[in-house]
This record gives structure tokens, C-alpha cells and sequence, in this order.
């Protein structure tokens, strides 16, 4: 069975460049972190692991198209850059984390702290 790391390394195709450590797929899991079903915060020792996988693909294609960004010719712009192509796909799972906003997540308050202050 798959585990959720693996899936948020399929979905991310985290070893296709540009790519992602180990250490970023991991903290991409950390910044999804949610509140278990019997309300147990991350940061407790019997919190049974809970993610927000569309805010963790959604955080990691963002962080592929800024690295495409650098690869991309800019002088002249004949075909679609990289950072397009990155940036088309993480748009989507934008929308995925937004499907409920009157429960945003704790990754999306972490990241935009001035829309979820009073959520």
C-alpha cells in the first residue's frame, strides 16, 4: 500500500527536474500537517499522522516552478517555458486547498496568514 509519502512524490514527480530532497518532500508533509480526527495537534505524541495533500502537491509544484524559473530562456520566448508548465500545474491544487474555505487549513493560515485571520 502506498504510503502518503510516496503519493505526494508520484503526484509532484519530485525526482523529475527540477527536483525535490528528501528533506523538502518531508517538509512539505510538516507544513500539511492537520489536526487529527480526535483533534490531537501534530505536535502531540499520539497524533495519528493527518495531511492536507493537496496544500503539500500544491506547495511543492510551486517550488518546482520557481526553480524552472531560472531554466527558462527568456530572449526570445519562442515556445512555453518550464515555469509555465510548472505554474499550469500548481494552480489546480491551489484550488483543491481552497474547496472549503470556511475550514482552511493550518498550512494555508501558515502561508496566507492575512486572508485566514479571522477564519
Amino acid at each position: 500500500m502506498e504510503t502518503v509519502k510516496q503519493k505526494l512524490k508520484r503526484i509532484i514527480a519530485w525526482d523529475s527536474d527540477p527536483t525535490l530532497s528528501e528533506a523538502e518532500i518531508d517538509g512539505l508533509l510538516a507544513g500539511a500537517s492537520l489536526t487529527d480526527r480526535g483533534g490531537l495537534a501534530p505536535s502531540s505524541e499520539e497524533w495519528t499522522p493527518t495531511y492536507d495533500l493537496n496544500a503539500a502537491a500544491m506547495a511543492g509544484w510551486l517550488t518546482k516552478a520557481a526553480r524552472a524559473s531560472t531554466l527558462t530562456e527568456v530572449d526570445p520566448p519562442v515556445r512555453a517555458s518550464s515555469r509555465q508548465k510548472y505554474s499550469t500545474i500548481a494552480v489546480p491544487w491551489r484550488g483543491f486547498t481552497r474547496q472549503n474555505e470556511a475550514r482552511p487549513s493550518a498550512f494555508d493560515k501558515r502561508i496566507c496568514p492575512n486572508i485566514y485571520k479571522n477564519k
